[in-house]
């Protein structure tokens, strides 16, 4: 009867001693003072200093977005984990670094981006046929299988890590038909000359994109209310500070509403935007913004230095391939 009791009481206290994540964060060149944890069911906001940032809370078992103020980065926590993460802001997608309990499950995460991303550079030039892409996310997920059996992990992370697996290739199959219908519909627009536009400049007057001839010009449209717009501007400001002093003229056209007009002027004021920054006269309705039949934001242009039109729907400034786009136009 004692050695059940002293069982008893010594699962309790195991039991009793299990904590919630604690997060020890540790980011230099930190983007803001305060890093975001959350997914659909869960957002936690923690508070730190000079780019050191600890938490210690209950969060359900699953994936989260860890969002530093500019970049974003996947998670995996569960009850026990007690993770350290170490990073570069200014370089953070290249530096992201766990160690603790928690570090194989989340270095695993880091892996499948790396290899996800590469997988999709892989297609950049040559988009496949849903037959070809359909084997290739099967050997994708086998893949991942035999990769999740070689380690043990945390319980439920493999069966997790599977349907998620599962989830993005239904999802990437679609995205394929989605982004063939798309192209379609833009591909007359390349090589031919943009239609010219006559915007309000946020530094006085108006600005014609006529004017603008001997550049190469990356356009992004946006909207002071579009959070995904929000999300490329730190990607942005790199992109120019990149390619400065080159022959690349950034320009930004918002289609707030006229009556948005002076919140468009105070954000873009307050925030110190770069490049050209002009206001789209009529918002979605403007000619212009029809004619490059934009439907969602944000989207990105890329115009030649003789005024065509070389990509309807460039890569946005937080993929590598904008640098890449830029780089080979300049060759």
């Amino acid at each position: 009867m004692k050695k059940i009791t002293i069982m008893i009481v010594a699962v309790f206290i195991a039991l009793s001693c299990q904590k919630g994540v604690q997060l020890n964060t540790s980011i230099e060149n930190s983007n803001s003072d305060s890093l975001v944890i959350h997914n659909k069911d869960f957002k936690i906001t923690l508070h730190g200093s000079k780019g050191n940032f600890k938490g210690d809370f209950e969060a359900p078992t699953g994936f989260y977005q860890l969002f530093d103020g500019a970049e974003f980065s996947t998670l995996y926590l569960t009850k026990g984990f007690d993770l350290k993460i170490t990073a570069d802001g200014k370089r953070f997608a290249e530096t992201l670094a766990f160690s603790g309990n928690g570090y194989k499950e989340n270095a695993f995460l880091i892996r499948k981006k790396k290899m996800d991303q590469k997988l999709k550079e892989n297609f950049r030039n040559d988009l496949p046929s849903e037959a070809k892409l359909k084997d290739i996310l099967k050997k994708r997920l086998e893949d991942a299988k035999i990769q999740l059996s070689s380690e043990e992990y945390e319980l439920h992370f493999p069966s997790l890590m599977l349907a998620e697996y599962e989830r993005e290739n239904e999802e990437i199959i679609a995205q394929l038909a989605e982004f063939k219908v798309k192209e379609n519909n833009l591909a007359v627009l390349k090589n031919a000359v943009a239609p010219d536009i006559n915007f309000e400049n946020l530094n006085g007057g108006t600005t014609k994109l006529s004017s603008l001839k001997g550049s190469f010009l990356y356009i992004d449209v946006w909207a002071t209310w579009c959070g995904p717009c929000k999300i490329e501007l730190p990607h942005l400001k790199k992109l120019e500070e990149e390619f400065r002093g080159k022959p690349v003229q950034f320009v930004s056209i918002s289609i707030d509403e006229p009556k948005d007009r002076a919140k468009w002027q105070k954000i873009s004021t307050t925030n110190n935007f770069k490049g050209i920054q002009l206001l789209a006269n009529d918002g979605w309705n403007s000619q212009w913004i029809k004619h490059f039949k934009i439907v969602g934001i944000p989207r990105f242009i890329i115009i030649g230095k003789d005024g065509k039109v070389i990509e309807p729907d460039a890569p946005r400034p937080s993929s590598s391939e904008s640098i890449a786009t830029l780089n080979n136009l300049l060759k």
